[in-house]
């Protein structure tokens, strides 16, 4: 079994070299903390403005810590304090001020361009004392599994794989980098993930990372060398001109990425997550529930989920069709002494998306 937690999802920023100082280091893990929240959305006036205070005391710590200027700004915005937004902007005139990618409206009978597929994992942590995990048995072999049921089932014609050694942060900002370049709208992405985790309950301000084949420990370690869940979902759904998105997270407690809402079963599900598929047409599909494992199978040589996946999926069903099929299959292999139910988390039409090429 997968003995530890995942958690979603892209794109982890390094702190800043001024982040190093332990002042520094608290007012970068604030900035990130902050951000998650904005993200997820559903604050009140007096909170906005508590995470203001919260803010500014953290920049007369560390002053020069641009990720936190620009939260700053951001809930100047949200608090229409226009004197504190004027104190951002001189200080930080060239302040980004991008907007999301405009899409049409959309449409799920539309027809799907291309196919894209970015697939990462890893069975082995170079620094794995120092984050105190375990090597996984067969994450490479479910992307290997994965990427062939896409390429040869699916019809997908852009399948990118980071196994192993190649699954570095580095390596997955320029694989996003490369999807939002070539992305069109009417094109469908999966993103699947295989690796261990550190969950929100694991760290002091609530931030949730993927481990990469080369994270590191320590208190500033994981920030400069792990995938933060934000900004994996912000990149996703700020970036991509792809009307159609989804995630799969496949890992232990997957469904527990990020606590605090309630999926439609009543489980455990995680905001940011939640907000993800707030845009039409995302989707995000957990291998398991907030409180249960993801097995793997010795027999099959393959994790539960993935294995089901390339034997039940065909290029005709629908996304919706095939969540069914893997959750009733994954709950037949792992046999009544264990518990894995998959859940699937879906914004409007995105069911319906065909993941296959085939009418």
């Amino acid at each position: 079994m997968r003995i530890l937690t995942l958690l979603l999802i892209v794109g982890g920023l390094a702190a800043p070299g001024a982040a190093q100082d332990a002042p520094c280091v608290d007012a970068y893990e604030t900035a990130v903390a902050v951000k998650e929240r904005l993200f997820a959305g559903g604050q009140t006036p007096q909170q906005l403005r508590d995470f203001q205070r919260r803010v500014k005391s953290r920049l007369e710590e560390c002053g020069d810590l641009r990720s936190l200027w620009d939260v700053r700004l951001q809930l100047a915005k949200e608090l229409k304090d226009t004197v504190d937004q004027g104190v951002v902007e001189k200080r930080y005139p060239s302040a980004p001020q991008a907007d999301p990618v405009r899409r049409g409206a959309f449409d799920p009978t539309s027809p799907i361009g291309k196919r894209w597929a970015l697939l990462v994992g890893t069975n082995t942590f170079e620094f794995k004392r120092e984050l105190n995990v375990k090597d996984l048995e067969y994450a490479e072999a479910d992307l290997k599994l994965f990427a062939d049921v896409a390429t040869n089932r699916l019809g997908f014609s852009e399948v990118e794989v980071l196994a192993g050694a190649r699954f570095t942060l580095d390596q997955w900002r320029a694989a996003i980098a490369r999807l939002r370049v070539k992305v069109e709208e009417n094109d469908l992405v999966v993103v699947y993930v295989l690796s261990h985790g550190k969950p929100t309950k694991a760290d002091r301000n609530n931030t949730s990372f993927i481990l990469t084949h080369a994270s590191r420990g320590g208190e500033t370690g994981i920030y400069t060398t792990s995938i933060q869940v934000i900004d994996m979902v912000q990149e996703l759904s700020r970036e991509l001109r792809a009307q159609r998105v989804i995630i799969v997270i496949d890992a232990c407690f997957s469904g527990d990425a990020i606590s605090g809402q309630k999926d439609y079963g009543g489980h455990p599900a995680p905001y940011l997550l939640e907000a993800f598929t707030r845009g039409s047409g995302r989707a995000v599909i957990a291998a398991a529930r907030a409180d249960q494992l993801s097995w793997e199978l010795p027999a099959k040589k393959q994790g539960a989920f993935a294995y089901c996946f390339g034997k039940v999926t065909t290029a005709s069903a629908t996304l919706g069709e095939t969540f069914a099929a893997v959750s009733r299959c994954v709950s037949a292999e792992v046999g009544p002494e264990h518990e894995q139910n998959p859940v699937l988390f879906a914004s409007e039409g995105a069911r319906a998306i065909k993941l296959g090429n085939q009418p």
